[in-house]
């Protein structure tokens, strides 16, 4: 799970990179800040992506304790066959 996660931190974090040049590139072209988050929005980033975008900040991916739904159905598998 743990290497999982890192490579699907890695090509968040450099989609995110993308993101922000793409950020950099709409101010030097005289986008204002609210007219850059319009644009984030409209491409579906969460607020607190922009946030941080618009800080020079990166959040690193939620590490997640729910169980897919693999694994649940896994976990009735074993449990029908053990009665």
């Amino acid at each position: 799970l743990g290497a999982l996660y890192q490579e699907a931190n890695e090509g968040r974090k450099e989609s995110m990179m993308e993101i922000a040049q793409r950020n950099e590139d709409l101010a030097i072209q005289g986008f204002t800040e609210a007219e850059r988050i319009e644009v984030m929005k409209k491409a579906g980033i969460s607020s607190k992506d922009i946030l941080a975008t618009l800080d020079g900040d990166y959040n690193d991916m939620a590490i997640s304790s729910k169980q897919s739904t693999s694994e649940i159905w896994v976990r009735r598998c074993n449990r029908s066959a053990a009665t």
